[in-house]
């Protein structure tokens, strides 16, 4: 059996953290971008002076609210951390020590239905299964999504033992 190490795992996930960097640098650009050129253009109407004009423009790309920024880095920051969690999954998969993992949702008022209905379910390690329900699958958040796989040491039961 040939083993992959971890770092193979963790370096096929690198192009979708990449890509979710890239479109997450290009949202808070347009962001920024559209919320500038309207104030911009309503500004503009009032024919300040240039030195009035670029003051108050200054003002108010400081003073706009970070909540977006926040907000799209706590989504990056859930996607990557299931990502490296899948890839030590996977390795420990490839070198026998586990074969199963269990979905875990914090299960509060602020789960979704699906990931409670999810809460607790095992699925074979590397299964078309495993992958349709890899955190944040299935979830109504999004990127928003708590839940993660806990790895299960050996084989579930006698059964799958068999």
């Amino acid at each position: 059996m040939t083993v992959v190490p971890l770092e193979t795992h963790v370096t096929a996930f690198g192009e979708e953290i990449h890509t979710l960097a890239t479109l997450n640098v290009g949202q808070m650009w347009d962001r920024h971008l559209g919320e500038f050129l309207n104030e911009w253009t309503r500004v503009s109407r009032q024919n300040l002076p240039a030195a009035e004009m670029e003051s108050h423009m200054e003002a108010f790309m400081r003073n706009l609210s970070s909540n977006h920024e926040i907000d799209l880095a706590r989504k990056s920051a859930g996607v990557a951390y299931n990502q490296g969690r899948n890839a030590e999954t996977l390795t420990a998969k490839e070198q026998g020590q586990a074969e199963f993992a269990i979905r875990s949702a914090i299960l509060d008022q602020s789960t979704c239905g699906p990931c409670g209905i999810l809460d607790n379910e095992a699925f074979d390690i590397d299964s078309a299964e495993y992958f349709a329900n890899l955190p944040p699958a299935q979830c109504e958040g999004g990127d928003r999504c708590r839940c993660f796989y806990v790895v299960v040491p050996g084989v579930l039961d006698q059964e799958k033992a068999a």
